[in-house]
C-alpha cells in the first residue's frame, strides 16, 4: 500500500485517540543509515563532532523551547541518541481523563500537540536546520521514525538513567555499533 505521494504507507502503533502525555520515555533517534555521524567513541566516552554536538546542543535547548518538559539523563552516540523525558499532561487532558471520552484526532497523520511525538519531530528538524546553518550541511541526518517506551516505574528508569550512563562503555557491545552483530 502507497501513499499518495507513492511512499509506502505506515501503520501507526499508536492508539487512536489515547493521549501519550503525563508519563516519562526513554526514546532512541537512529542517525540516518546508521551511519557514525555525531562522533566516535574512545577510552569508554563519546566525542562529539561538529553534528554531535549540534545534537547535544538542540536537545539541551528542549525545555527552552518547551517550557513543560523534563528532560532526565541523555547520551549523543556516534550513530543514534538515547533520552529519558517526562511529557506532562495538559489541562486538556484532565478534563479529557474526567470524562473518559477520547476526541479522535483530525486525521490519522495528526500528532497531538505537546506530546513525545511533537516534541521529537521538533527536535529532529531543529538539527539539520542548525547543521546547514552552522556548517554548510544539507543531507539526511535522522531516520524516519524514533523508537520510545513509556517507563513503568523507579526501577525501570534506574535501569534506563545505568543504561545510557554505560552506553559509551559498551559501544563495541551496542547494537548500533556499526560491526556489531544485528540482533533484532
Amino acid at each position: 500500500m502507497r501513499t499518495s505521494a507513492g511512499r509506502p504507507f505506515r501503520f501507526t502503533t499508536r492508539l487512536q485517540g489515547y493521549s501519550y502525555r503525563g508519563a516519562s520515555y526513554f526514546v532512541t533517534i537512529c542517525a540516518w543509515n546508521q551511519r557514525c555521524l555525531f562522533g566516535e567513541v574512545d577510552d569508554y566516552a563519546t566525542h562529539l563532532s561538529a553534528l554531535g554536538e549540534i545534537v547535544e546542543r538542540e536537545w539541551l535547548n528542549t525545555p527552552i523551547i518547551r517550557p513543560s518538559v523534563i528532560l532526565d539523563r541523555h547520551v549523543v552516540m556516534p550513530n543514534h541518541f538515547h533520552a529519558i523525558l517526562f511529557v506532562p499532561p495538559t489541562l486538556a487532558d484532565q478534563v479529557e481523563k474526567a470524562h473518559i471520552l477520547f476526541a479522535p484526532p483530525s486525521s490519522p497523520f495528526h500528532r497531538q500537540p505537546r506530546s513525545p511525538s511533537s516534541l521529537i519531530g521538533g527536535f529532529k528538524g531543529a538539527v539539520p536546520r542548525a547543521a546547514e546553518r552552522q556548517l554548510g550541511m544539507k543531507r539526511p541526518f535522522w531516520q524516519e521514525r524514533f523508537d520510545d517506551r513509556i517507563i513503568r516505574g523507579p526501577r525501570d528508569l534506574a535501569a534506563r538513567q545505568e543504561y545510557i550512563a554505560n552506553n559509551p562503555a559498551r559501544w563495541t557491545a551496542d547494537r548500533y555499533h556499526p560491526v556489531a552483530p544485528k540482533r533484532w
